[in-house]
């Protein structure tokens, strides 16, 4: 999945590699966000706050720029809807919401991973015997 190489028109894209060998938690946001917002209709910093009180990011790892790239890339492929929480105020924040298509999204990601819950126990349970130390 990662460490492969893709042809471009300008030659070989060799992915970035991420502190510490880990998958950056914004892999994961565009879903959880759409979780979050499921729940009720938010501005971003209210999902930057979620995502990170909920354990879902690490607190103080998402930059709010690269947050609202994600919310406009969601916005343009139909999941979310969004409008300003005082429209007569330009400045106001931007409150979204997810669409029919939004959800259809959601639902299919969750279905996948409760798909994969079988295979993610058993990964689990051979990394606890295999390579955690018992504490006694």
């Amino acid at each position: 999945m990662f460490g492969h190489r893709k042809e471009h028109k300008r030659g070989i894209h060799r992915p970035r590699r991420h502190p510490k060998g880990k998958l950056p938690e914004r892999a994961w946001m565009q879903f959880t966000a759409l979780r979050i917002i499921h729940e009720e209709p938010m501005h971003g910093y209210k999902i930057i706050d979620e995502l990170e009180s909920r354990g879902y990011v690490e607190a103080n790892r998402l930059r709010s720029g690269s947050t609202y790239i994600i919310l406009k890339r969601m916005e343009r492929n139909g999941w979310l809807t969004s409008e300003r929480a005082n429209p007569s105020d330009r400045r106001s924040p931007r409150v979204y919401s997810i669409t029919e298509k939004g959800t259809r999204e959601l639902e299919e990601g969750l279905k996948y991973i409760l798909e994969k819950q079988t295979i993610n126990a058993e990964l689990i349970d051979y990394y606890r015997k295999n390579f955690v130390e018992e504490s006694t």
